[in-house]
């Protein structure tokens, strides 16, 4: 259970707090964060769990745990007092800021957003756990009883305070899902987003390569349907992660996706697609660096392979940061997009765009070595790829039919496949 839940920017302000069970003082707690994140020379280095001593933090208990999350820039930290899952902590605090992101729109949520709306932040705090258990987490719900901010509600507020309206729905036997939802117009979407994390080696076989794939949904079903969806390769999916709605047993016995959906937008679901080195990338990447006494030359290649003519990348990336003291030189010339070199980063950036299908498009690259480099062995480059590629699932994952019960409409059903570059790194 988690006992406290503050949120602090890197530097220890405060922004704001709530205590579900035991009350603590957030001074001690949040001095002794700072102080670990000092000890260490950046802050992604600091474990997302941490042991917390009475004594220095002035815990009721023999001791407790610390589990913090770092989103746009703020840290949101969890004060368990007794043994739980981690993922449990990590997942709820997740999902506490996509909670504030759909209520502020979409924004970056910084310490200015949730000071101008601090009466709202509170406000869901209160509803989204009791007893340090989460409670409400679908926004369409909380949203019953905690009036997303405008500028009436922001007079509202400041005049009479924060205060939690009961919900005016029916009671439904689905707690996501409230009754008597009505749409003019009856639709359903499914993003199937994919992100491939891969390391090619100078030969350019793979070293390794996952895909993670998140398939978002956006319903705006009147009534109550229920919904069957169903893949034509099932199997490929590993480490599935399943949103409340979906009724775990069928999905175990079957692998079809049943469901009664929430209103709005929500994460159906995510999983993995481990792959081997016979994977074929949709993208082929390669680099080449040599270095002699006083220069060198990076050799930079990029193609879509043939057996991939569908495929078309777009809004492709190079990235190569250059090692201490080598720097790039005045000649730099592309075939393609544009390129660029920082002094100040040491970092290389050819700005592709959308990749031709029909050639390799290539870039030289020389390089300038300083005088202390020419005496000790120097690094090769690391390739960083970004890119995206539309209509185009990296798994081949696809879906069959979607199904919808228990309404009388026929709603309209839309698809969508989208790949993304993750962690996608070349050697040279």
């Amino acid at each position: 259970m988690i006992n406290s839940l503050f949120i602090v920017t890197p530097s220890g302000v405060f922004l704001a707090e709530k205590h579900y069970r035991k009350t603590l003082q957030r001074g001690p707690i949040i001095s002794f964060f700072l102080e670990q994140v000092q000890s260490l020379s950046d802050i992604s280095e600091l474990p997302p769990v941490t042991l917390l001593s009475a004594a220095s933090c002035g815990l009721p208990s023999s001791e407790g745990y610390l589990i913090h999350v770092q989103r746009d820039g703020l840290i949101y930290m969890a004060i368990v007092l007794e043994e739980v899952a981690p993922l449990f902590v990590t997942e709820f605090l997740h999902r506490v800021v996509d909670i504030f992101k759909d209520y502020f729109e979409g924004v970056r949520i910084d310490e200015k957003v949730l000071r101008e709306n601090f009466i709202v932040v509170h406000e869901i705090l209160e509803e989204v756990m009791d007893n340090g258990l989460p409670l409400t987490t679908e926004p369409s719900l909380l949203k019953e009883t905690v009036n997303p901010p405008s500028v009436l509600n922001k007079v509202v507020r400041s005049v009479a305070g924060p205060s939690s309206k009961v919900p005016t729905q029916n009671i439904s036997a689905v707690p996501w899902r409230k009754q008597g939802i009505r749409h003019a117009n009856n639709e359903i979407f499914f993003d199937i987003i994919e992100t491939i994390d891969a390391i090619v080696d100078p030969n350019g076989a793979i070293v390794s390569c996952d895909i993670v794939g998140v398939i978002k949904a956006l319903s705006r079903l009147s009534g109550m349907p229920d919904l069957t969806l169903r893949f034509t390769n099932p199997n490929i999916l590993e480490d599935v992660s399943l949103h409340p709605c979906v009724r775990i047993a069928r999905y175990e016995r079957e692998r079809v996706i049943s469901f009664v959906p929430p209103d709005g937008a929500f994460d159906l679901l995510s999983y993995r697609v481990p792959s081997d080195s016979s994977y074929m990338l949709p993208i082929n990447v390669r680099g080449q660096c040599t270095y002699s006494k006083s220069d060198g030359q990076l050799n930079i290649s990029v193609m879509v392979p043939r057996n991939r003519a569908d495929v078309q990348p777009e809004d492709v990336l190079i990235r190569v940061p250059l090692p201490e003291k080598v720097s790039a030189g005045t000649n730099i010339s592309a075939g393609f997009g544009t390129i660029r070199f920082d002094p100040s980063t040491r970092v290389l950036l050819w700005n592709i765009g959308r990749v031709p299908t029909n050639r390799a498009i290539t870039c030289q690259v020389p390089l300038r070595l300083d005088a202390g480099a020419r005496d000790v062995e120097l690094p090769r480059p690391v390739i960083s790829v970004d890119f995206t590629i539309n209509r185009f699932a990296a798994s081949g994952l696809k879906g069959d039919r979607l199904d919808v019960h228990a309404v009388q409409y026929k709603p309209y059903k839309g698809q969508l496949y989208i790949t993304k570059s993750g962690n996608f790194q070349v050697r040279c």
